[in-house]
């Protein structure tokens, strides 16, 4: 394991991160459908079998929207190392993520409010970082499949403890399992800390 994963992970503590982040997330009673935990360009099938690694019945409805959403960011055609380009400037627009959740719903015969959904997604897409910043440190030591599995798990968190601050901040509200305002807070150590070891995983990797 590099160094600078040893000092993020060191830095965050994922048991209490996990915690925080199961309490944020079933707040928000989000419903739980078929999904396909991984919707990007290269990995949809139309009209052929589906995959049954990756799709099932657990996921929620705004985690797969979120994660979707994430994933315009990422473009998977780069040949060198870490074998994808990020950029943010791709992630859609307000009226680009509406658009996408009205048409959805619409879809499905639905009635629930699109806002009331998007709000939703936009807490998820809290999961969908830490989803993937875990399954980069998995993956790092298990997959024969060249892939920046660190670099994934650098950028996922720190995009995750940057996204957090602003969850935290628009929808406090939401923190129904305790109502005051300090037990909503992430139990992650103070941000400096994160931020020095981030400096070192950029320096590294």
């Amino acid at each position: 394991m590099p160094d600078f994963a040893k000092a993020l992970l060191d830095t965050i503590d994922l048991r209490a991160e996990t915690k925080w982040l199961k309490q944020r997330l079933e707040s928000e009673n989000c419903p739980v459908v078929f999904c396909h935990n991984d919707m990007q360009e290269g990995n949809i099938l139309m009209c052929q079998d589906f995959d049954k690694e990756n799709n099932n019945a657990d996921p929620k409805l705004s985690f797969d929207i979120a994660n979707h959403f994430a994933e315009w960011a990422y473009d998977y055609t780069e040949p060198n190392h870490p074998f994808y380009r990020e950029d943010w400037t791709n992630y859609p627009t307000d009226k680009q993520r509406l658009a996408f959740v009205r048409a959805y719903l619409d879809e499905r015969g639905s009635r629930e409010n699109p806002k009331k959904v998007l709000r939703e997604v936009e807490v998820f897409t809290l999961a969908s970082h830490f989803f993937w910043s875990l399954w980069g440190v998995v993956n790092a030591g298990t997959s024969k499949i060249p892939f920046g599995y660190w670099t994934t798990t650098k950028n996922c968190s720190k995009i995750f403890v940057n996204d957090m601050a602003k969850i935290v901040s628009h929808f406090p509200q939401n923190c129904t399992w305790q109502n005051k305002w300090k037990k909503c807070e992430s139990p992650t150590k103070p941000k400096t800390a994160i931020d020095d070891a981030f400096v070192e995983a950029d320096a590294v990797s």
